[in-house]
């Protein structure tokens, strides 16, 4: 807990009630990186534990800043990586995970005027796992330090989780996301993932007459969980799954906090053999109400500069 208490001298940029948050610099993360290691594995291995990874270190940690809480004793609590389109220096799929899972993507959107912050890699402690205070607070703090460097929005690929042929809830959820992407102009928006998600196919039997489509702008994840619970409330299904269908906590308060939405679908062949749902959001859209994370107050201890 040392090296927090000296990162915290240097990197302290916010603080919220008892928690200390750091910006830190990718020069600074051979400094942390066990520590980070362990705390991102665990968290995880929770979500794929089919994975069996041995680590989490995909070695582009020095390419990002990561934001880091601490508890008052220097406890780790939570923390994730972010890149800046404009301003992180060169891309490549060996310096951002983004960039690997959709090669070209940062080229064509920063082409289109639309830079955004690349946000991955969020995690909370096993120490913190009961807090449902960091999950918010990581959310807030990503959307506020884009906001102070002008950026309009945040992408990020969010762990969804190894599907077997035998979950037909999941495959239901991401047969809607995809119909919903494919069907819109969210899909034209980015390159073609490296790894396109590969949908398991359910048997005829217990396939849907008919995939609901949805308009993924103006639906939540919440409300095609809800198609997904109605479509398994039929009798065809009743004798295969005997509890609600729910997405990860992370995705749920994601989806719920910061109104992100679903603009593709990948697989991590290359990480964890998981789905992964990318996400963006868009920190000028306000409409929501005062929960979305760009309505908090702006930060003033930030770096001048990011190179």
């Amino acid at each position: 807990m040392e090296i927090y208490r000296r990162l915290e001298k240097l990197y302290l940029f916010h603080r919220q009630g008892e928690f200390r948050c750091l910006f830190v610099p990718g020069a600074e993360f051979s400094l942390i990186a066990d520590d980070i290691d362990k705390a991102r594995l665990k968290a995880f291995c929770s979500v794929a534990p089919e994975a069996n990874l041995n680590s989490d270190l995909d070695g582009r940690d020095p390419s990002y800043w990561h934001i880091l809480i601490l508890s008052p004793d220097n406890r780790l609590l939570g923390g994730q990586r972010l890149r800046f389109s404009l301003n992180s220096g060169h891309w490549s799929s060996a310096t951002s995970y983004l960039e690997y899972s959709y090669p070209g993507i940062t080229s064509v959107l920063n082409e289109d005027q639309r830079p955004f912050v690349e946000v991955g890699r969020v995690f909370v402690t096993s120490y913190a796992r009961g807090d449902h205070r960091i999950l918010p607070l990581l959310l807030k703090l990503s959307s506020l330090v884009a906001q102070h460097y002008g950026y309009k929005s945040i992408l990020g690929l969010m762990s969804y989780t190894y599907i077997s042929s035998k979950n037909i809830p999941a495959i239901l959820f991401l047969d809607i996301l995809q119909q919903g992407i494919d069907a819109s102009d969210l899909a034209l928006m980015i390159p073609a993932p490296r790894h396109p998600s590969i949908l398991k196919r359910l048997p005829s039997n217990l396939r849907p007459s008919k995939i609901p489509f949805v308009d993924l702008r103006a639906c939540s994840l919440h409300q095609v969980v809800s198609l997904v619970n109605a479509e398994m409330g039929n009798a065809k299904y009743l004798s295969t799954e005997k509890s609600p269908f729910r997405i990860p906590p992370f995705l749920s308060v994601h989806s719920r906090l910061s109104h992100a939405v679903p603009i593709g679908l990948s697989e991590a062949l290359g990480y964890n053999l998981i789905h992964e749902i990318l996400m963006e959001t868009d920190l000028c859209n306000d409409s929501k109400g005062a929960t979305h994370p760009c309505t908090q107050s702006p930060l003033t201890d930030l770096p001048a500069s990011l190179c």
